[in-house]
């Protein structure tokens, strides 16, 4: 047991010997000002540092600011591992991971001991980010890859969130808003792509709205007016408090490029005739379903 102690000892001894201590002024930073994202550190005369792990005032790589900053210099003079910044007078802690000087891996930030920030970086091209409340809960999460995020309130219930759907060859950009926790509007755009090499088209955009208990209520559907004959480019759907289609309405152009409107109803659990709103002897759906179309 003695002898497991004197070891101990003799290494946290060898741990605090390695660590140098840089005095102000010895050191001179050097940091990307725009993406990707890298961090140097030299002498104040130029040289590159030898390998090893130093800690240096904070105020040489932000000016009047009273704390203290540790990091790892590899064998090729660059920042390597974790850097850690401490800002003594607001009490946050800054920590970047560091590969070859570029900002790599995780950087978070935390005040009192609460996240306040993360962000995820690879070689030097954030990839995700993630803001905080003051009481520390996620309220912001978004990934730079797939374009998705997610928003949440101080409670940590779901606010909004963003996702990418592929199908095939249609991406669906898919955008949900919720009210107590529950989904009450999701909109849909649908992009196709005709090649590889070439641009998206635009495909068609959905909204779906929900009840306060999360049940389909509507959906409305818009696609271009170029489409081919008699495919709708806008429909309206409306659904019962059981979750059945009641009602249906399209618009879409005939073979002569003219607009027709479609509507159909369900009564008594029977669909009733689809009518054309634009012919001549077109009449309401409110009047066939009260009869007064005679």
């Amino acid at each position: 047991m003695v002898l497991h102690m004197v070891l101990f000892l003799v290494t946290m001894a060898h741990a605090q010997e390695d660590t140098v201590w840089l005095e102000k002024g010895k050191v001179r930073w050097h940091q990307s000002a725009q993406p990707p994202m890298q961090l140097s550190v030299e002498t104040a005369w130029g040289d590159l540092l030898s390998e090893g792990m130093y800690r240096c005032p904070l105020a040489d790589f932000k000016a009047d600011e009273q704390g203290v900053m540790a990091f790892r210099v590899g064998d090729d003079g660059t920042l390597d591992g974790k850097l850690v910044m401490t800002y003594e007078r607001e009490d946050v802690e800054l920590a970047i991971m560091l590969a070859n000087g570029y900002y790599h891996g995780e950087v978070t930030g935390t005040k009192a001991g609460v996240p306040m920030h993360r962000a995820v970086f690879e070689q030097g091209e954030l990839v995700q980010e993630t803001t905080y409340s003051p009481q520390g809960v996620a309220i912001f999460e978004e990934n730079k890859k797939d374009f998705s995020w997610v928003q949440r309130d101080t409670t940590g219930a779901l606010v909004a969130r963003q996702y990418l759907l592929q199908q095939h060859d249609t991406l669906l950009v898919v955008k949900e808003s919720y009210r107590s926790g529950k989904l009450f509007e999701k909109h849909t755009t649908a992009q196709r792509s005709t090649a590889p090499a070439q641009r998206s088209e635009y495909a068609y955009t959905e909204m779906a709205r929900y009840d306060e208990q999360g049940k389909l209520q509507r959906v409305t559907i818009s696609r271009p007016k170029d489409k081919s004959v008699r495919t709708p480019y806008h429909e309206e759907k409306v659904f019962n408090v059981e979750g059945v289609l009641v009602q249906e309405e399209k618009t879409y152009l005939d073979e002569r490029g003219l607009v027709r409107v479609s509507k159909r109803r369900l009564v008594n659990g029977e669909w009733m005739e689809e009518v054309d709103d634009d012919r001549p002897d077109a009449v309401s759906m409110d009047a066939v379903i009260n009869g007064s179309d005679r």
